[in-house]
């Protein structure tokens, strides 16, 4: 037979629907014959109704008094939290009182450093945003150095909130240490400026509050810098993967005869007399709009075998930008410094061959030895340039693009 559940102090019941009572307390008997005390805090949210229970009124009464009390005091109830939520704040709690830690700071910088971004875009979007801003207002050089350094912060955060990105990891994208690409003081500095930029677009849109990037000591700014190059072993890196974006021919013209980037998008593979041993960079696709001839060394004669054709633009114009982009990131490339691939060469051709007036007239530089020697040629011994120059295709380990990956 079942038994109903019974309210035997209804005095008590009847006083407790007052609101000036909250919470309820009222004594229940259960089938069992056993008596408890119930406290009914009423419903939490969007929650169910929260009811404790006690063996004792007194009990009861401590509880509901320091739930009215919470609830005075703090304009909340930490005592109706359920049991489980309540040790998760105790623990909280002792957490940060350990370290000095107020839980009015906690709940200060949840809701003003946390809550507010947590729908704001990922850092992808926040870059392309700002990529679109700034095409119209900028010259076409500063747009290019912008989507390369920050198209490598993407490669890195490009899911993540801005919010989210931590001190130690932003210092170690702008000024990683080690050798090779990127690591002039000049080159760290571009870094730290285009992410600041990032940073305080996204405080203007109001995705975020403060510029992390302020907070790192920018390199000084230092025109006796080494100028960056490839190092051999990036070099084949690059030319591993570089004939899968179709970029073998531009990357080789680049690296191995110093022929500017800009150039070698003007060029048409029947420019290329590799039966005469020149390239020939015509008026109208050189900067300096004066033809110059280019000769073909071993080394580029070797690579041009592999991808040279009778005729036809040297680089597909067709999405040129993310097939180069594609190709850096596959080859494990964090930066590219601007000019990398001149430097390259200039570096390898002066420590090579001893003879910086060539050097100059091949690459078309205009400005002078000594403007040579300081922005394009670094130092390194005879016995790395002989290496460089002795790469050959059968040198590099068989791989591909998504392997590089």
């Amino acid at each position: 037979m079942r038994i109903a559940y019974h309210d035997l102090e209804t005095d008590v019941d009847t006083m407790s629907r007052n609101a000036n009572n909250w919470p309820q307390i009222y004594r229940r008997v259960y089938p069992t014959g056993r008596v408890k005390w119930v406290v009914d805090l009423g419903k939490q949210g969007n929650k169910k109704r929260d009811r404790r229970r006690f063996d004792t009124r007194a009990e009861a009464e401590g509880f509901a008094q320091q739930a009215r009390v919470a609830r005075a005091d703090q304009g909340g109830l930490p005592f109706a939290l359920p049991p489980s939520d309540q040790a998760a704040a105790v623990k909280l709690y002792e957490l940060l009182k350990l370290h000095g830690i107020d839980f009015n700071k906690v709940h200060e910088h949840y809701a003003t450093e946390v809550i507010p971004y947590l729908s704001a875009p990922t850092v992808a979007e926040i870059v392309a945003a700002l990529i679109q801003d700034v095409e119209s207002k900028r010259r076409a050089a500063t747009v290019a150095s912008l989507k390369s350094i920050l198209g490598d912060f993407c490669h890195r955060f490009g899911n993540e909130k801005i919010t989210d990105i931590k001190p130690r990891q932003l210092e170690e994208f702008c000024f990683r240490p080690g050798l090779g690409v990127g690591n002039s003081s000049g080159t760290k500095r571009n870094r730290w400026a285009k992410v600041s930029q990032l940073y305080n677009f996204a405080i203007k849109k109001t995705w975020a509050t403060k510029n992390l990037a302020l907070s790192l000591d920018a390199p000084p700014s230092n025109d006796d810098h080494e100028p960056a190059f490839l190092t051999i072993d990036e070099v084949r890196r690059l030319l591993a993967v570089a004939d899968e974006f179709g970029l073998l021919g531009y990357f080789v013209l680049a690296i191995f005869l110093g022929i500017r980037p800009t150039e070698i998008l003007r060029l048409d593979w029947s420019d290329v007399h590799t039966d005469d041993g020149f390239v020939v960079v015509y008026a109208a696709a050189a900067k300096i709009h004066m033809r110059r001839e280019v000769p073909i060394n071993p080394t580029a004669a070797a690579w041009l075998a592999d991808c040279r054709r009778p005729s036809g633009p040297i680089v597909d114009a067709k999405n040129f930008q993310g097939r180069f982009e594609a190709a850096r990131a596959a080859a494990k490339f964090m930066v590219w410094p601007k000019d990398v691939m001149r430097h390259t060469f200039a570096t390898n051709h002066a420590a090579a061959f001893k003879n910086p007036v060539e050097t100059a007239r091949q690459m078309g530089h205009i400005g002078g030895i000594l403007l040579l020697k300081k922005h394009y040629v670094a130092y390194i011994p005879e016995t790395v340039a002989h290496e460089f120059w002795a790469l050959r295709p059968n040198d590099l380990p068989v791989a591909s693009a998504k392997e590089a990956a």
